[in-house]
């Protein structure tokens, strides 16, 4: 009798227990469905280069793909330089809520994480990586050199500084290495110290014997990563041979205009301490790049006097016409029998009109 009972106890509880492992896999199975899922549309955030002191904001969508309430927990960032914002903490099963991620970064730039927090049972926790890449911001002192004025070219070379100044107080000193300093003429040399202090740089300018006679008028560039910062250069070095005037301004003019003509006198310094009166000879008249196909030069020589006629032409400028200056020089290479040869540098500055809606 007991052997019976074992032989058909055995199958019964086999199948029992069976049923009951089928039916609480069968009933998890189903409840799991029903649990919410996260889905991040990135895992990385990069704002890329930014200035220190910036604020800046990206989105992420944090979308609910399961079939009951997502509940976000809380959002916890890796450093201070993190903000997040979420309007909502619970999103119902197929919608989205945004995450504002916004930063601040310092001149270091920013590397960083994102915990996100949840009620998804299979992702407790999502991580999203936040990056910013370190931009240079210097203030620049002085944002114009003037050497005045430079009373003869035994002056000559004659130097000014600048300073870069870090406008961070969590500035390393490695970064200034980042700034390039450019001169826009060739005889503006430029020395730039390796010593450094911590929160500066010093930057010498010296205008060389090559300088040109006449007004100093020319730019100096900083470079860092996202910008350019244009220094004016100012001065006037007097030599052998000036001008009138000693600034030469061609307009305003617009489109439609005749052509405007300006005149140059170019005369010797000290012509009636020489006897007899040295005759002034130009050389070689030439305009900078920025000039050239829209102001013509024509030389005359008149009762012993040499002038310079400097025309421009409207029709002969095929830029973009704006309210807008363009600023170059004139070059002139002085001979006389009484001084050596000088070359004379005139600033020129041409101003045009902005056109009537109907002439564009």
């Amino acid at each position: 009798m007991m052997l019976m009972f074992r032989t058909y106890l055995l199958p019964l509880i086999a199948v029992v227990f069976g049923v009951l492992f089928g039916i609480t896999f069968f009933f998890g199975f189903y409840e799991s469905g029903k649990n919410p899922v996260i889905h991040v549309d990135t895992k990385e955030i990069d704002f890329g280069a930014l200035a220190s002191g910036t604020k800046v904001t990206k989105i992420v969508q944090i979308t609910n793909t399961g079939q009951s309430d997502l509940v976000i927990e809380g959002v916890v960032s890796g450093c201070g330089c993190t903000e997040t914002n979420l309007t909502r903490n619970v999103i119902p099963p197929g919608q989205s809520e945004p995450l504002y991620v916004t930063i601040e970064p310092s001149p270091f730039g920013v590397k960083t994480a994102l915990l996100i927090r949840t009620n998804d049972p299979k992702n407790k926790g999502v991580f999203l990586s936040v990056k910013a890449d370190s931009v240079i911001t210097a203030a620049i002192e002085p944002t114009v050199v003037d050497f005045g004025l430079i009373e003869d070219l035994t002056q000559l070379p004659i130097s000014k500084s600048i300073k870069i100044v870090l406008n961070s107080n969590y500035f390393v000193e490695t970064d200034l290495n980042d700034i390039v300093v450019e001169a826009s003429n060739p005889f503006l040399q430029i020395d730039v110290p390796q010593k450094l202090t911590k929160f500066s740089r010093t930057v010498i300018l010296t205008l060389s014997n090559e300088s040109p006679v006449g007004d100093i008028f020319t730019e100096l560039y900083l470079k860092e990563k996202a910008r350019t910062t244009t220094i004016r250069v100012l001065g006037y070095v007097r030599g052998d041979y000036f001008a009138l005037p000693q600034m030469l301004i061609l307009g305003p003019i617009q489109r439609q205009d005749n052509p405007q003509t300006q005149t140059v006198s170019v005369k010797f310094r000290n012509p009636h301490n020489i006897e007899p009166v040295p005759k002034l000879i130009i050389e070689s008249c030439s305009l900078s790049k920025s000039l050239q196909g829209l102001v013509t030069l024509d030389t005359k020589t008149e009762n012993g006097q040499s002038k310079i006629f400097a025309t421009i032409n409207p029709s002969l400028y095929n830029g973009l016409w704006s309210i807008r200056n363009i600023y170059g020089h004139l070059e002139l290479i002085c001979s006389c029998n009484a001084a050596p040869t000088q070359c004379l540098r005139i600033p020129v500055l041409v101003s045009l009109k902005v056109p009537k809606r109907r002439d564009i």
